[in-house]
């Protein structure tokens, strides 16, 4: 693995006293951006931006090499982790997530005929089609964390009682409590879930 030539970025008027480099590069079908600032003293930190996107924050004295040492082992956990969350996240465990979302938002009264991954929804996360009873994810959804997965499942749940994105859909939605972050992080990935009301697949 091997940066990319430092890409320098405008300073703001507050911020004229700190020096910044940002670089990128992709890395096990990663983007990786790599910020290195004179603020930062010792520690390198790093995030996950959307499901293929890692921001690390470094030091801008920190050595070329040691820094490459960190972001490969940074690269590698992101991705194990992802991994491990695909085999957790195959049909029988999304029926199980939905089960419990039922249970727990519902009260057990909704009934549906499938819940399965799909890899035809490019444009939306995922469809309901009430008078048939199936629900379809986005297999796109195999990669976000699991609270969002819940959301989006969530969404399609409330389906099967109100067809429509009216104000009783929303109230329905919006029992789960991570709705509202949810959907900004939705939002963040430019897949706006408001735009993805279309119910037959």
């Amino acid at each position: 693995m091997r940066f990319l030539r430092p890409k320098n970025k405008p300073t703001s008027p507050t911020s004229l006293s700190v020096s910044a480099q940002t670089s990128e590069f992709t890395a096990e079908g990663f983007t990786v951006r790599v910020i290195r600032s004179a603020r930062r003293k010792r520690t390198v930190s790093a995030r996950l931006i959307n499901w293929r996107t890692i921001e690390v924050r470094a030091p801008s004295d920190l050595p070329a090499d040691e820094l490459e040492r960190v972001v490969t082992r940074l690269v590698s956990q992101v991705r194990a982790k992802q991994a491990h969350q695909r085999a957790r996240l195959d049909e029988p465990a999304l029926l199980e997530r939905a089960r419990e979302l039922n249970r727990r938002y519902f009260g057990g009264k909704l009934q549906w005929r499938s819940i399965s991954y799909v890899a035809n929804q490019h444009k939306r996360w995922g469809s309901c089609s009430p008078q048939q009873g199936t629900l379809r994810l986005s297999e796109r959804l195999r990669e976000v964390p699991l609270w969002v997965l819940d959301y989006v499942l969530m969404h399609e749940l409330a389906h099967l009682l109100e067809p429509r994105h009216n104000a009783a859909f929303w109230v329905l939605v919006n029992r789960y409590p991570k709705s509202e972050r949810a959907r900004g992080y939705l939002m963040a990935l430019q897949l706006d879930d408001s735009e993805a009301p279309e119910d037959n697949a």
